[in-house]
């Protein structure tokens, strides 16, 4: 199934608990996780408040 920009943007509004629930739901439809690695295969992460994040999505349109 593939995604259009309108799904995109109705998603990208939604309040975070739902984006969650969107999220799970997606991963568990479709077994797949999305990540951003870079070309020496280093996985993306972000450090906030000493907190280390590793952003995921549900499909690829969504890392571009």
């Amino acid at each position: 199934m593939g995604l259009n920009s309108k799904e995109i943007e109705s998603v990208s509004k939604l309040k975070p608990f739902k984006r969650y629930k969107y999220f799970m739901k997606k991963v568990a439809d479709f077994e797949e996780l999305w990540t951003v690695i870079d070309n020496n295969g280093d996985i993306g992460l972000s450090d906030i408040d000493n907190n280390t994040l590793f952003p995921v999505w549900p499909k690829e349109p969504y890392t571009i």
